[in-house]
């Protein structure tokens, strides 16, 4: 069975990399938040990814990775940088893995990534912590999903997958049974942003 690398990470596992890349290479490096209390002290830092659940047709979404011979999905998303918003983050990341527009709704659901309790096999010391925001997504008009022009590392499609075929697929993180629960009960929740809040006198 196909196991991902300890250093991969395109969007699987969401861990909190500074890329030192130009497009073309694999180096990822990752960086302890070192407190100013002193050495020794390590703050607490959560990666907070943003990701599309795009359904149309009773199809699915999903970002098609090859490696050593096998392929596995993930949702199309990544990680908010400094200055987005993670609607805004997560329209970018539309672009750059699926050269798509995308009108982000309300979130289906949240899934959270703790290195001490999880369900796989990466290194709890130095995979970072990571939250993962689904939002259900719909495609602009006219945004026709397609492989970009210059792809992440070992990116290799962009592909619909119908829902009843899910289960034949490695999608990660493994969310395939609450993504066709989703498709059936739609149940959403609002995502209030600061901005739209009344502010008091």
């Amino acid at each position: 069975m196909f196991q991902p690398p300890d250093r991969w990470s395109p969007a699987v596992v969401c861990v909190d990399v500074v890329k030192i890349i130009e497009r073309n290479e694999e180096e990822y490096d990752i960086f302890p938040y070192v407190s100013q209390k002193g050495e020794n002290q390590v703050t607490y830092h959560i990666r907070v990814r943003p990701t599309a659940l795009i359904i149309e047709n009773d199809s699915v979404l999903l970002i098609e990775y090859s490696e050593n011979g096998e392929f596995h999905y993930n949702l199309p998303g990544g990680g908010a940088e400094p200055g987005e918003t993670i609607t805004d983050s997560l329209a970018r990341e539309m672009m750059e893995e699926a050269a798509a527009e995308v009108n982000v709704g309300r979130v289906a659901f949240v899934y959270e990534f703790a290195p001490h309790k999880q369900s796989g096999t990466y290194d709890s010391a130095t995979t970072p912590h990571a939250l993962i925001i689904v939002f259900d997504c719909t495609l602009k008009d006219g945004s026709q999903p397609r492989l970009p022009d210059q792809p992440d590392p070992m990116q290799v499609g962009v592909r619909w997958i119908r829902l009843d075929e899910l289960e034949s697929i490695m999608l990660f993180p493994n969310v395939k049974k609450q993504i066709i629960r989703y498709a059936s009960k739609r149940d959403s929740v609002e995502l209030v942003e600061d901005y739209q809040l009344e502010p008091y006198e």
